[in-house]
């Protein structure tokens, strides 16, 4: 399809103060992915409801957020509001809401003076269940009910399901996808029964039904304003009417709760196995699926598990994720007594972002930690993206630009970002950058404060690309540049123009004050970094991932995961038991920038590099690799010293960290290394 370039300088918009780029690609796409990706039922969906992840300069501004006229538009979860003792509940960074008619003139007008980036919104299941045709909420469901026959109805009845702040003695959090809450290997030793060691569920992606149903477990969490709870009790009870008399099958027992369901899948199937579960096990089960014993302190640990949104987990922008992880991380904290032992296992994570410890996720992070009062833990993976060929690092000089060159598929039916990030040059000097599609012009050069957009030739003018340039972004202190490309395949439920597959191509360069090389020091020269965001196919979908063209030696450093360079969390890679070596996936950090902690088994053969760990069912197991299965393995030993060793505070976790690869005690963590 043809198009042409709009450029316009930003300096003179007044959206130029909405300073998340993201929001400028929305609003020229009509919000087009979040109609997608949140089920609104079109793009201008009254409503629908826009999520931010933001911070406030002082701790008393949150409160005066939720004050007057601006507290009718921007709504904070009551999570981050509450006056409890514990310093770990009051912090700068926070996620909110505000309803889509009023989202563009509050984020470009900025009243506050936030800092922000928007989030995937919150999928409403009501809301897809009058738009999906088939699958969770499709046609083989009751049409009244809106769910199957409770299995456990009887049991669940008299007890109550909700999860008393702070109640908690000790536990390990998982922030995932897929809780198979009834397997033999989340139970309590034999002697105690059938009783259940998960001690609360959240389900951030599905709503409670509406009022109170007898024998329904799921329950609305108390200061959350999305999602649903299972507390200890109804989990006590769900696990003992699985386990009794009835011998009830599993999968049976969990879609009739509409929980571990395919939504795709119109016969309703429960999931074979999960990542979630996968890792559960790993972090906690007992035994332990690698060194095959049972006596340390996770396999005695309360299990917390907060259930990601699927669109969430999978969505391409890299933002989405953000406000979901740093809800679940003060979800956790609210539940676990203070100075108990917690570990906080996150094994997802995106590809661009500053890498710097800068983005507002990263920094939310370092502040929950620095701000608890001790014997809190958060492990991320690494990420698996050494071999992707989402980063690239190029110098520029007078006499020397930069072209980076993507490939793009021909059958992507998702938005694809490119993030470049650089630090301010010297006064007098600034970078410009321009963008060539696949069999079209160039755009015109940029620098920042400016941006173009190419738009179809077509009665629609839908915007096919998006460049822009920006000094000062939200989620980071470097400047950014976006390279924002639409689908090249329809996607599903939303029709758009779509963008050309091939090769695209961004050309950045150096110059003077006069806009030439020529006025520019000799030896003036500056570094760029380029990320691709993590985008996965859709399932069906024969399109591959966009990378780099044309890779150079050293370009696979800098491709740690978008929240893995914080200052005190704890960042594990992966290796391989059988030959010792780091898997060749796992990612690395720059020779002058953060890098992993240490390293965890994460494939214990060499001919079939996986794990086998639980599947859904307790008589059945799932095998998986990468950093997700390495980090599990790593925050397991760590819960284990600091139950009985603690309380530490986040930087001698570090120190405990280093000291855990260093001694060689345990064959399934090792100090770090690239080879």
């Amino acid at each position: 399809m043809s198009g042409r370039w709009d450029d316009r300088t930003l300096t003179k918009d007044p959206a130029t103060k909405a300073r998340d780029p993201y929001l400028r690609w929305a609003m020229h796409t009509k919000w087009r992915g979040f109609a997608q990706q949140a089920g609104w039922s079109s793009a201008n969906d009254p409503e629908g409801e826009v999520r931010i992840i933001g911070r406030v300069m002082d701790v008393a501004n949150l409160t005066q957020l939720q004050e007057g006229d601006v507290g009718n538009c921007l709504k904070i979860p009551k999570l981050y509001l509450s006056k409890l003792p514990d310093t770990h509940y009051q912090t700068r960074h926070f996620t909110a809401t505000l309803p889509r008619r009023a989202a563009e003139k509050w984020l470009i007008d900025n009243p506050l003076g936030l800092s922000w980036r928007l989030a995937l919104s919150m999928r409403d299941p009501l809301q897809a269940a009058r738009t999906t045709s088939k699958g969770l909420y499709g046609p083989d469901r009751d049409a009244v009910e809106m769910r199957a026959t409770n299995l456990v109805e009887a049991e669940v009845t008299a007890t109550g399901s909700f999860v008393h702040p702070q109640s908690i003695d000790g536990a390990i959090a998982l922030i995932d996808h897929g809780c198979p809450f009834l397997h033999t290997q989340f139970r309590e030793r034999p002697e105690a029964g059938s009783n259940t060691r998960v001690a609360a569920i959240w389900d951030q992606g599905a709503a409670p039904r509406p009022g109170k149903p007898k024998g329904w477990p799921w329950r609305k969490p108390g200061k959350l304003p999305y999602g649903r709870e299972l507390g200890p009790a109804a989990l006590e009870a769900i696990t003992r009417a699985a386990s009794g008399e009835a011998v009830l099958d599993e999968t049976a027992v969990y879609r009739s709760i509409d929980f571990m369901i395919d939504v795709d899948d119109a016969r309703r199937r429960v999931w074979y196995g999960t990542h979630g579960g996968h890792l559960m096990d790993m972090i906690a089960g007992r035994p332990d699926p690698l060194s095959k014993q049972e006596e340390d302190s996770a396999s005695d640990a309360q299990l917390v598990f907060v259930q990601l949104p699927m669109a969430a987990a999978l969505d391409s922008a890299g933002a989405s994720l953000s406000a979901h992880l740093l809800d679940g991380v003060r979800y956790a904290l609210s539940v676990c007594k203070p100075e108990s032992p917690l570990v906080i296992n996150i094994s997802y994570g995106g590809h661009a972002g500053p890498h710097d410890g800068s983005s507002l996720l990263e920094s939310a992070l370092d502040e929950v930690l620095a701000n608890c009062s001790g014997n809190v833990a958060i492990v991320l993976a690494a990420g698996n993206a050494r071999e992707s060929r989402c980063h690239a690092r190029r110098q520029l000089r007078p006499n020397r630009s930069a072209l980076l060159r993507i490939a793009l598929s021909a059958f992507d039916s998702t938005d694809t970002f490119a993030e470049l990030w650089y630090e301010k040059p010297p006064a007098g000097q600034k970078v410009q950058l321009r963008v060539l599609p696949p069999n079209r012009q160039w755009s015109r050069w940029i620098g920042p404060g400016d941006e173009s957009v190419l738009r179809a030739d077509s009665a629609s003018r839908d915007v096919l690309a998006l460049l822009r340039h920006d000094e000062t972004v939200p989620n980071g202190k470097r400047c950014m540049v976006l390279l924002a490309v639409a689908p090249t395949e329809q996607p599903k439920d939303v029709s758009c123009d779509l963008a050309e597959a091939g090769e695209w191509q961004i050309e950045a360069r150096l110059v003077g004050a006069d806009g030439t090389a020529s006025s520019l020091p000799a030896d003036a020269h500056l570094t760029i970094d380029a990320w691709i965001e993590r985008e996965d196919p859709n399932r069906g979908s024969s399109g591959h991932r966009p990378y780099f063209i044309d890779q150079e030696p050293g370009d696979e450093r800098g491709t740690l995961s978008s929240i893995a360079t914080g200052e005190l969390t704890l960042v594990v890679g992966g290796f391989n038991m059988a030959t010792g070596r780091p898997a060749p996936y796992s990612s690395l950090g720059e020779n002058d920038g953060p890098k992993p902690a240490l390293l965890a088994a994460c494939e214990d053969d060499e001919a079939e590099p996986t794990i086998a760990a639980a599947a859904t069912r307790s008589s059945e197991v799932l095998r998986l690799n990468g950093t997700s299965v390495a980090t599990p393995v790593f925050a397991r030993r760590l819960y284990h010293v600091m139950k009985q060793h603690g309380p530490f505070s986040a930087t001698e976790l570090r120190e405990v960290a280093t000291f855990l690869a260093l001694s060689g005690v345990d064959p399934h963590i090792k100090p770090y290394a690239e080879d």
